[in-house]
């Protein structure tokens, strides 16, 4: 796989289909993951979302936070900009005012433009990610919310009290890979153990396929919750 730096950019994208899914850990009772897009006439809104396992209320505040974003997200809208960060404080903030105790959430948020196709605008909280995939490598832009040497130990997340409007962050990035993988935790942490399997699966031809194998390869291998979004794009 060549060095992500030394690639050159497509600045032409445009989404042409993505795929889904989420699987519950055999060790879990409940999923409390979510993954839902968003589709208008001029962009697209990604959005997954992992209720932190060790909070009480954690699948609440996935459903508070997704339940806002349907309700609201075009408040948000600016021309061929989107304020995914603020769509995102605002979710939080409504998390704390349902006043349900220790309901908790990371996210990984994505709007591209179907008008300005050379940025994609990302966001995320916790641990949730964002991977490029291109038929030579695989990027995470995410960094993780979390302390270092201690993988469980989020620093950030949904309904996490003295957050201010500053740590939700939105980057935009130039368009590079012909996919983008939106993750969970859950999913990666199988995908880490065998990189080049996984990497091969995202690029497989027909996303359909690919989701069949995913399934395949996550069944029973997960013990947390295991969800993604595959995203494809074309010149």
């Amino acid at each position: 796989m060549k060095n992500h730096s030394n690639l050159w950019y497509n600045l032409t994208m445009r989404i042409s289909n993505y795929i889904s899914d989420s699987i519950k850990s055999p060790f879990r009772e409940r999923n409390e993951d979510k993954a839902f897009v968003i589709e208008t006439d001029s962009y697209k809104l990604f959005l997954l979302f992992d209720g932190v396992g060790s909070a009480i209320h954690s699948q609440e505040a996935v459903e508070i936070a997704s339940r806002f974003i349907s309700n609201n997200y075009t408040n948000y809208e600016q021309g061929e900009k989107f304020q995914l960060s603020k769509l995102m404080y605002d979710a939080h903030v409504e998390i704390l005012n349902s006043k349900l105790a220790d309901a908790l959430s990371t996210y990984v948020a994505v709007f591209i433009s179907n008008e300005k196709d050379e940025e994609i605008s990302i966001s995320s909280m916790g641990d949730s990610r964002l991977y490029g995939v291109s038929n030579q490598y695989i990027f995470q832009y995410t960094e993780d919310d979390i302390i270092p040497n201690h993988k469980n130990a989020i620093t950030k997340s949904l309904g996490m009290l003295k957050l201010m409007d500053t740590d939700f962050v939105q980057k935009d990035i130039l368009a590079k890979e012909s996919r983008y993988l939106l993750s969970t935790d859950g999913f990666y942490n199988v995908m880490e153990k065998n990189m080049q399997k996984f990497y091969d699966i995202f690029n497989f031809t027909k996303l359909v396929n690919a989701k069949k194998t995913l399934r395949k390869n996550i069944l029973g291998n997960n013990s947390d919750d295991a969800t993604y979004i595959l995203i494809e794009t074309h010149v």
